[in-house]
């Protein structure tokens, strides 16, 4: 799989992991990233904090549940890379605020008893990296000409995180193995259990 390294103007480096094929999303990408102040503030905090940055485009998702996900103990966000430019770019940017979210430092030894305990975690703290993820989007919308999202009304709904576990929760065939984003925690939480592995993905 080809590799790019970018040198942030902080002195961190994101390398960027991509079919051929993907080559000119991608690049296009981290041009539109840089058009916006805060997303260039969002990535070189995540670079800084998670030390060699690795960003995978996966074309088909297959080792994934969803279409991205931040892998702490890794160091890396994993994206499903056919998604189209503006989905992509609204992912990347979640998935970019979740590996800058403190509660999800030291995931690993943090006590949970059920899968349930641990996907009510997972889900709440990812409210809160929304409403960052959200603020970074729309000022790119206002202010660097980003593409705007489908459903503007359903999407700002989203900020209210009584909506955000509701949602959760909700099922959809979107997902890879599981019915529901709330369902991936746990699978992964039992997965876990089982093999007696600390690693978690989200």
């Amino acid at each position: 799989m080809p590799k790019s390294s970018i040198t942030l103007d902080n002195g961190q480096t994101v390398t960027l992991q991509y079919n051929q094929e993907q080559e000119d999303k991608v690049m296009q990408l981290m041009q539109t990233i840089s058009t916006n102040d805060q997303a260039m503030k969002l990535i070189k905090q995540s670079a800084k904090s998670n030390q060699n940055l690795v960003v995978e485009f996966d074309p088909e998702m297959s080792k994934m549940y969803s279409q991205g996900e931040w892998v702490p103990g890794q160091n890396q966000i994993n994206i499903k890379g056919s998604l189209e430019s503006a989905e992509l770019l609204k992912t990347f940017i979640f998935e970019l605020c979740n590996s800058i979210n403190p509660a999800f430092v030291n995931l690993q030894s943090k006590k949970f008893d059920t899968g349930t305990d641990y996907a009510e975690y997972i889900e709440k703290h990812e409210a809160t990296s929304f409403k960052l993820a959200f603020q970074i989007y729309d000022y790119g919308i206002k202010n660097s000409k980003w593409p705007d999202v489908d459903d503007r009304s359903q999407y700002s709904k989203l900020l209210d995180e009584e909506v955000w576990m509701s949602s959760s929760k909700q099922k959809s065939s979107n997902y890879n193995n599981a019915t529901s984003h709330f369902d991936i925690y746990e699978k992964q939480f039992n997965q876990n259990s089982r093999s007696k592995t600390s690693s978690f993905d989200m």
